[in-house]
């Protein structure tokens, strides 16, 4: 027996990214589907790398680790949704994903419930003239305010036009499995002990049982930098963060951060950023 869909609405944003943006490798509890409506991204898991542009639909399934990274300034819609309306970890989690590298655990019996009519992930070319249609859907959707019953039920009829528009528009692209779980670990451990000032590329190479040389041509086929530079921006991220939200004095955070010296963490803020950290407040 086919158990019927009661398509489920969860969090959702959208915006844009600035070119050079690497997410941490992140699992779902539920379903993600994202419209990449201007630049260019790139979405990596173990197993394939997926090359997203204007037009560009993915849906990523629960439990698959994977990151995103932005080639370019691009803009994103992203809505995550759950076939059967069953998702536990809407009722009995705070979050609906987990950061590995955090030493969090996928607990796979909250996860949303597999769909056996398709192969996910799965990445969708919308054609041209759907694709100007599409963008106008996921705009009322967004534009919908969900806190009344009405509002919800409206939000929850546009998202089955958006999904039944990407699924009718175009055959899911055909993607070699061109994945590299030795890049995978070795982003993993970098996000894991980025905070450790003394912490070095030879030392996580080793781990992997690769020669440092080898671990920098990894990076850079997957992610277009280095590790050392990777390693440096992670940083960099995190002390921004630490800005907007903490009192934190510039040395702290820079000790917080990896850097062993504030002076250089400074430099390569303003690098960055064009601006020093006591400014950035």
């Amino acid at each position: 027996m086919i158990k019927k869909l009661n398509i489920t609405t969860g969090a959702f944003w959208h915006g844009a990214w600035h070119g050079g943006m690497i997410e941490p490798n992140r699992k779902l509890y539920d379903y993600e589907l994202i419209l990449f409506a201007e630049g260019k991204c790139r979405v990596i898991s173990e197993e394939q790398t997926f090359f997203c542009d204007g037009g560009t639909v993915l849906i990523i399934p629960p439990g698959r680790e994977h990151c995103t990274t932005a080639d370019s300034e691009c803009y994103r819609y992203c809505i995550h949704f759950d076939w059967y309306g069953d998702c536990r970890a809407y009722e009995e989690k705070r979050e609906f994903f987990i950061y590995p590298d955090a030493g969090n655990k996928f607990e796979a019996e909250y996860a949303a419930k597999d769909l056996p009519e398709m192969i996910f992930p799965a990445c969708f070319k919308i054609r041209e003239d759907e694709f100007a249609r599409l963008v106008i859907l996921f705009r009322h959707f967004f534009a919908v305010q969900p806190d009344t019953l009405g509002g919800r039920l409206q939000q929850k009829g546009i998202f089955e036009q958006i999904l039944g528009t990407v699924l009718d528009s175009a055959d899911a692209e055909s993607y070699k499995k061109q994945g590299n779980p030795l890049f995978f670990k070795g982003k993993r451990l970098l996000d894991m002990h980025f905070a450790d000032a003394d912490i070095e590329i030879r030392q996580i190479a080793a781990e992997l049982g690769i020669t440092p040389n080898h671990f920098n041509k990894i990076f850079r086929k997957y992610l277009g930098t280095t590790p050392s530079l990777y390693l440096q921006n992670r940083r960099l991220l995190q002390a921004e963060i630490l800005l907007e939200n903490t009192t934190k004095s510039v040395k702290e955070i820079a000790a917080a951060c990896g850097f062993a010296d504030a002076n250089y963490f400074i430099r390569c803020f303003r690098k960055k950023n064009n601006i020093t950290p006591a400014r950035f407040r």
